[in-house]
């Protein structure tokens, strides 16, 4: 059930990949089909040339000759091929990685925590690790965010916390504005100040 289900979301995945492409396979097919005419290729060979351009293999062996063709195919065909499989390939992989993310994700979950964790979790180093603590790290390690990040979050958190007791108030916030507002005061008297001193002078 598992392997068919796996199928299935792939299958799904390469589907909607296809479909989202639409707007590029149907102008692109309308290319091929007019570089085809106007090379006399038969159905086969023109399916050929166009999976060895749009997979940018490019053998060589199968080429349009005439000036009319070679121009359309430099201006529409390759750039069109060339981006509506990259886009479907880019989709594919997509697809494998965040199922190998998942799963990365649900052993890391699974495993006991160690002391080494627990030392790790504790960001501020004061001896505890809070939920917040648990939280930053489980993050940090499922590759969620970056440490550095969460170091600056903390930061900015502490800068903004003035009452100091861990929350976020109103209060918080009126003080901080009311700091700023009297340092911009404090620097408008300065340069009152220095430019009074320039003039005397």
């Amino acid at each position: 059930k598992a392997a068919t289900s796996t199928k299935t979301t792939l299958r799904g995945t390469i589907l909607r990949a296809i479909i989202s492409q639409l707007f590029l396979f149907v102008p692109l097919a309308i290319v091929a089909t007019i570089i085809g005419r106007w090379e006399k290729w038969t159905f086969a060979q023109g399916l050929y040339a166009t999976f060895t351009t749009a997979s940018t293999v490019g053998y060589g062996d199968m080429a349009p000759l005439s000036q009319r063709s070679r121009l359309l195919a430099a201006t529409l065909f390759i750039p069109l091929s060339v981006l509506s499989i990259e886009n479907v390939l880019i989709k594919i992989v997509s697809h494998y990685i965040g199922k190998s993310t998942a799963k990365a994700e649900r052993e890391f979950l699974r495993r006991s925590v160690t002391l080494d964790d627990l030392e790790n979790m504790d960001f501020d180093g004061d001896g505890e690790v809070t939920e917040a603590d648990f939280l930053a790290f489980m993050l940090v390690a499922m590759g969620r965010v970056d440490r550095d990040a969460v170091v600056y979050v903390r930061k900015l958190f502490r800068a903004l916390d003035v009452g100091k007791d861990g929350r976020l108030m109103k209060e918080d916030l009126i003080t901080l504005a009311k700091r700023r507002l009297r340092s911009k005061r404090l620097k408008r008297r300065t340069r009152t100040v220095e430019a009074s001193d320039t003039n005397i002078q």
